[in-house]
């Protein structure tokens, strides 16, 4: 969430060294834990259209070299296959919403400070990331909408979080990630904030209570905040217009593009060259002509990797979902609702992808291949028989009594949760 080149070269010395176990370790578990069955199938198929696409669409060079980003989907199966337990993905959770919260905090800090930094041209590079983009807050990033919605993805599992533990930092980060996704400006990350707080409320409306606390410390810092900044937007008048012309002329571009390709698509990083004849060809006004990507992620992946291609990521997700779902009916209420929060993270990376090409950015990209991982950390159990053997025998009574635990199953059981 901090620094995407950082992000970078950890991933990549941390494939090197998982190869490296892998080929080294004399004891291995066996093959199918590397290579997690779940959505295994899903992924290899949303992987072989997109190469599919590449090979059918206009330009095959250029598509190729375009399939490195899509190489990210390794952050899936090197997390899955490492991480060894629920605790184990809850300290990781944790890193990432502490992370997330930072950049939440630095986000207030650039609405507070940088609307009053009126001598903007003699400050240092280092003091301009106090300062708003185009009056939107971004973090380390470049870009508002990468930086909002990254932190919608760390929104709902700190929201779960904080409804079922009794973490303290939860009320800040939560906090803080808030205040960033306000302050960002982007539109869809806030509708997307309602809907996820809105199902929220509707299934936990009894342990709102948590939620009710940082909601209004929310509200106070942000009437306080106003009445200092001299130069400020009004978030309700953002909120309430949605006219964009662009994005309108866009889409319709972008459908008359599937109409000729309707299949396989016009190929990965084929949509910048072929854009411009169709948008000359409707005859659209330039002034609303702007493209770096088709701003939905849907859109996107149907116009470049065709129907085959958004089908296949439809099935990837509704894959998760099903086997998300299925695995949170079985599971302790802590890791139930930590898997709820990964479920939804998910779910509003889908939903702000319905206005911007979400899976394009890389950032965010990586950090939904690492939450749908984080899902399926191993659960392992081992069923002892009770009377007799962790026990004394008890004549299959339930009173507890007569409960008296034999002495040797204290470190059996201690070397049982040690191995996982």
């Amino acid at each position: 969430p901090i620094s995407i080149a950082a992000t970078n070269i950890v991933w990549v010395l941390l494939f090197v060294i998982w190869l490296i176990k892998i080929v080294f370790q004399k004891y291995r578990e066996k093959v199918g834990d590397l290579f997690p069955w779940h959505l295994t199938v899903p992924i290899l198929i949303f992987f072989a259209a997109t190469i599919v696409s590449s090979i059918c669409g206009l330009d095959v060079a250029r598509s190729i070299k375009g399939l490195n980003g899509e190489m990210l989907f390794l952050i899936f199966f090197l997390t899955l296959s490492n991480v060894k337990s629920f605790d184990h993905a809850k300290k990781i959770i944790y890193v990432f919403l502490i992370s997330s919260a930072l950049m939440g905090l630095l986000g207030f800090l650039q609405y507070l400070i940088g609307n009053n930094l009126f001598f903007w041209d003699d400050l240092s590079a280092k003091t301009k990331i106090f300062g708003l983009y185009d009056f939107r807050a971004h973090g380390t990033r470049s870009w508002a909408q990468t930086y909002s919605e990254g932190l919608l993805v760390a929104l709902p599992i700190g929201i779960f979080l904080l409804l079922q533990s009794k973490k303290k930092f939860l009320y800040p980060a939560v906090l803080f990630i808030f205040l960033g996704i306000l302050f960002s400006y982007v539109r869809m990350v806030w509708l997307s904030t309602v809907v996820i707080m809105a199902v929220i409320s509707l299934i936990y409306i009894k342990r709102l209570k948590k939620l009710l606390y940082v909601t209004v410390a929310v509200f106070v810092l942000v009437v306080v905040s106003n009445r200092f900044v001299d130069v400020r937007r009004s978030i309700l008048k953002r909120a309430s217009d949605f006219s964009d012309p662009v994005r309108i002329t866009m889409w319709k571009t972008s459908f008359e593009v599937f109409k000729d390709y309707p299949l396989f698509g016009v190929g990965v990083r084929n949509v910048k060259k072929i854009y411009p004849y169709y948008y000359q060809k409707l005859g659209f006004p330039k002034k609303f002509y702007k493209l770096s990507h088709l701003h939905s992620t849907f859109v996107h992946i149907l116009v470049e990797r065709g129907s085959i291609g958004l089908l296949s990521f439809l099935y990837l997700f509704g894959v998760y979902f099903y086997f998300g779902i299925k695995k949170a009916k079985k599971v302790s209420t802590d890791e139930k609702f930590f898997i709820f929060g990964c479920l939804f993270a998910v779910a509003g990376f889908l939903l702000s992808g319905l206005t911007e090409y979400a899976y394009g950015d890389s950032e965010i990209q990586m950090m939904v291949w690492f939450l749908l991982a984080l899902t399926f950390y191993k659960s392992r159990a081992v069923f002892i028989d009770r009377d007799g053997t962790i026990n004394e025998d008890m004549c299959y009574s339930a009173d507890e009594q007569k409960l008296k635990i034999l002495e040797s199953s204290y470190p059996a059981v201690k070397l049982l949760n040690e191995v996982g």
